[in-house]
């Protein structure tokens, strides 16, 4: 890095200029050590007293500035601005100005934009709202309509949803990695329904296998509740008179496609 800060210093000497440095999602920021390189920079005489360096971190993080080591923030003497979340309004004006820029004139129906921002969630992501207008786009010229609906928009959240919760399922932990893999090994191979029971039992050999502790009953169950919120199982409670309840357990997703983001786990590929 040194020859870059070395190039950088060069040109604002010579150009006699001040720069601001702009940090979007700084908290993915892997070395650190930059923001001290840039803030120190007067002070270890690598460019001219009347030459200046802002810096400007932009993060979703509100707890980046905490974290941060404190020899950094001595120096950068920063303040914490915090704005607060677009509303469902804000995202429409940005939907309207981009549609203005992307499709031809009144290509987008009417109710679509209105659609994009109530589907951007709760926290109203710009960036979904900005994707489900893409996706609808695409969706519409793949099957060569005229005109981008809500029909389009809808299959785009559908498609995004999808994948958003396959990206998920490779942010699981391991225990809830192998609760899964049982499940769809078991749905496989026994073609029916499962048991709670049965996952436990295949989850269990498949902690030995890889050598780590499996949780308990209870915990497994918690696991298989809550792959039925995400909707990636069906599982709803049976009775089974004097031997008490459990879950009947079905798959609702593409069994390949979860198997295939799993076993990217190396700890999982020998099962």
């Amino acid at each position: 890095m040194g020859k870059y800060y070395r190039a950088l210093w060069k040109t604002l000497n010579e150009k006699r200029s001040t720069i601001i440095v702009v940090f979007d999602e700084i908290e993915a920021l892997k070395d650190k050590n930059i923001l001290y390189e840039l803030s120190h920079t007067r002070e270890n005489m690598n460019i001219e007293d009347d030459i200046f360096i802002g810096i400007i971190g932009i993060s979703d993080d509100i707890f980046f500035y905490p974290k941060a080591e404190n020899t950094v923030l001595s120096v950068l003497q920063y303040r914490n601005i915090i704005f607060p979340p677009y509303c469902e309004g804000e995202i429409e004006q940005i939907l309207n100005d981009r549609c203005n820029i992307a499709f031809v004139e009144d290509v987008v129906d009417e109710g679509v934009v209105p659609l994009c921002a109530e589907l951007s969630g709760e926290e109203h992501d710009c960036g979904r709202a900005l994707n489900l207008l893409e996706k609808a786009g695409d969706i519409a010229d793949i099957t060569n309509e005229e005109k981008i609906t809500k029909k389009h928009v809808l299959l785009a959240n559908e498609e995004m949803g999808e994948k958003d919760l396959l990206i998920s399922l490779e942010k699981l932990p391991i225990n809830s990695k192998l609760v899964l893999l049982s499940i769809i090994r078991l749905s496989v191979e026994l073609n029916e329904k499962i048991t709670t029971g049965q996952i436990e039992m295949l989850y269990r050999k498949f902690c030995d296998r890889i050598g780590i502790s499996p949780l308990g009953r209870t915990s497994v169950s918690g696991i298989v509740s809550e792959f039925d919120m995400m909707g990636i199982i069906s599982a709803p409670v049976r009775s089974r008179g004097r031997y008490g309840k459990t879950r009947l357990v079905s798959l609702r997703k593409n069994t390949k496609k979860m198997q295939d983001i799993l076993y990217r786990d190396y700890r999982l590929k020998e099962l």
